[in-house]
């Protein structure tokens, strides 16, 4: 298979260019040096993957109080645009009273 290989030409006549050459070697070094599991960088993996769920927990926490003083603000405009309203109205029951008087 090697010397069929080594046969084929290296130029094409038909559009004058060389074929491109395909590093096997490479690709198979590469996949052959993945890393590998040992107990420290399993130790890592689970600091790293304890610290990613801290984070994550830390980001819904922070979402959630950022949602809750939205709805106290909310609710405290409605309180105070409430008590203004009554006061509006003892103020002109007040103002006909004195008229009436």
């Amino acid at each position: 298979m090697a010397s069929t290989r080594n046969q084929q030409p290296t130029f094409d006549f038909l559009t004058g260019a060389s074929p491109p050459r395909q590093p096997l070697r490479e690709s198979t070094f590469k996949q052959s040096t993945t890393v590998r599991a040992d107990i420290n960088n399993e130790d890592l993996r689970a600091r790293l993957n304890t610290l990613q769920y801290e984070l994550d927990t830390y980001k819904q926490e922070r979402e959630v109080e950022r949602l809750q003083y939205q709805t106290d603000v909310r609710e405290a405009e409605k309180r105070a645009e409430a008590d203004f309203k009554r006061a509006q109205v003892s103020l002109s029951f007040w103002s006909q009273e004195i008229r009436t008087y």
